[in-house]
C-alpha cells in the first residue's frame, strides 16, 4: 500500500499560480494578489531565505522581517514589471520598489498581496513572470489584468515568460 502512495506522490501534478494585477493611478503602483499552493510557498521560502539580505527601504518605512525581505527579493527577480531586455538589474535595488501588504490563507491556497512601484512611475507595459520556474520548468501561470475593459488573462510558462500588459487605455 505504501508503494501506491509513493508512486502517487511522484506523479503529483505540478501546481500553477494565479495572479491579479491592478494599476492604482493615485499611488502609481501595481497592486498584486498572487495565489500559490501552500507547498509552493514553502518552496519559495526555502529558496529565497538562503539568498536573502536586508534591503534598503524608503524613509518612513520600517525594515521588513527576514521572511518578508526574502519574499520581496524573490518577487523582484521572478515577478517583474518593465524588466530590462537582458534581465540584468540590481536585485536589491529592484526589491526596494516592492512593498509587502500581507498574506492570507483561503480555500486551500495562500494569497500574497504586494505592490510594485515601477521605476518609471508610469503604468507598466510588460510583465516577466518566472515564479517557480527555477524549481520546475512545468509550472504554468495565469495573470488577470483588472481595471481593463477586456480583463485579459495572460498565460505564462517556460516558453512564455514575458507578456505585454494591455491596460486598455491610451498611453
Amino acid at each position: 500500500m505504501s508503494a501506491v502512495f509513493f508512486l502517487a506522490a511522484l506523479l503529483h501534478p505540478v501546481h500553477a499560480t494565479y495572479a491579479e494585477l491592478d494599476w492604482n493611478d493615485d499611488a502609481k503602483v501595481v497592486e498584486v494578489a498572487l495565489r500559490l499552493h501552500p507547498l509552493d510557498e514553502q518552496t519559495i521560502d526555502k529558496r529565497a531565505e538562503t539568498r536573502s539580505r536586508p534591503i534598503a527601504v524608503p524613509a518612513g518605512q520600517s525594515q521588513p522581517n527576514r521572511k518578508t525581505t526574502a519574499r520581496l527579493e524573490y518577487l523582484a527577480e521572478h515577478f517583474a514589471v518593465d524588466p530590462p531586455a537582458d534581465d540584468s538589474f540590481a536585485l536589491s535595488k529592484a526589491a526596494q520598489r516592492y512593498h509587502w501588504i500581507g498574506r492570507e490563507e483561503k480555500a486551500g491556497y495562500v494569497w500574497w498581496f504586494f505592490e510594485i512601484k515601477p521605476a518609471s512611475g508610469e503604468r507598466p507595459k510588460e510583465l516577466r513572470q518566472t515564479v517557480l520556474l527555477d524549481h520546475d520548468q512545468r509550472y504554468g501561470h495565469r495573470v488577470l489584468l483588472l481595471g481593463t475593459p477586456e480583463r485579459p488573462t495572460l498565460p505564462f510558462d517556460k516558453n512564455t515568460t514575458r507578456q505585454e500588459l494591455s491596460w486598455g487605455v491610451a498611453e
